[in-house]
């Protein structure tokens, strides 16, 4: 490249002398670059940082030097759209979030949260949610005084990361509801199966009277201001509850009954030794908080809805 200019320099200083109106003096002399020259790679499209080139003028501007123009490219950064999830299995996408039916869970719904419809202990349990307790399709005899009502019942559980039925809980089809109330003091020892007997005769709330679900009510206020409560207790208790929301009868006791269940949850949810962190059922949730002692006061929260 030094020849070339040593030449092009030559060549502007030997021009002969004459008539400059007849012999005008080039302004652009063309170089020609010897064909062993390597061409100018740009740099790869792929880099992410900013290169440098220089682009060269094809002749001499009017200054009589070589000019060149460095080049900066830079790379822009890529930009790529996440699709929407796609919400299954009856999910239904809000805010950018799948909500899931109960049955579902996971990002777009597609991992089960339920128990499979089996056999366990000689008892037939229907499909169920996590959580929720099923009941036996096997029946008190027609000569009991529970006829037609569950002889078990079975909570559905997911312990290990694999749904299951826990141990079911087994119904004397000869108890009612006025035996247990009568039994509930006497016997503090017997509190899991007076529970779980409670949830299973109001399994059917459509067909309690008013004096069962009163008795029922106060049977479950029992349970929860028991000192000997244990989750399970009180999974039987909040579900009994939960199933008596769903009774018929709107008589003025009933409505007491239900206020004093009310009021028991709220004391039941802020007791700080009953080791029951969250129970969860159809109609209702319960969850238990701790708080500081200088709190000045606590919301109790109750929802309805379809």
């Amino acid at each position: 490249m030094k020849e070339l200019w040593i030449m092009a320099v030559f060549a502007t200083v030997s021009l002969p002398q004459g008539d400059l109106t007849t012999s005008p003096i080039p302004n652009t002399i063309d170089i020609t670059t010897p064909t062993t020259a390597a061409p100018i790679t740009p740099d790869p499209p792929t880099t992410d940082t900013p290169s440098t080139g220089y682009l060269n003028t094809t002749g001499l501007p009017t200054t009589g030097y070589l000019t060149s123009i460095p080049i900066t490219s830079i790379s822009l950064p890529s930009t790529t759209t996440t699709p929407p999830l796609v919400c299954i299995n009856g999910g239904e996408l809000q805010s950018g979030v799948c909500i899931c039916p109960d049955e579902w869970t996971g990002e777009t719904c597609s991992e089960g949260n339920f128990c499979n419809s089996t056999s366990k202990d000689g008892f037939s349990f229907p499909r169920t949610t996590v959580g929720w307790s099923a009941y036996s399709e096997e029946l008190c005899d027609e000569k009991t005084t529970s006829a037609g009502l569950p002889e078990a019942s079975a909570r559905c559980l997911n312990d290990t990361g694999s749904p299951m039925f826990g141990s079911p809980h087994i119904l004397q089809c000869e108890f009612t509801l006025s035996d247990i109330q009568g039994n509930i003091s006497s016997s503090p020892g017997d509190l899991l199966q007076l529970a779980f007997s409670t949830q299973i005769l109001t399994s059917q709330p459509e067909q309690l009277s008013a004096d069962n679900i009163t008795t029922a009510a106060q049977i479950a206020n029992t349970l929860l201001q028991s000192a000997n409560i244990t989750e399970d207790i009180a999974v039987a208790a909040v579900t009994t509850i939960s199933q008596l929301l769903n009774a018929s009868e709107e008589s003025t006791q009933e409505r007491d009954a239900v206020q004093n269940l009310t009021e028991t949850l709220e004391m039941f949810s802020l007791d700080q030794h009953n080791n029951v962190s969250l129970v969860v059922s159809p109609n209702l949730a319960v969850q238990s908080v701790q708080v500081p002692s200088d709190t000045v006061g606590i919301q109790f929260t109750a929802l309805t809805g379809g």
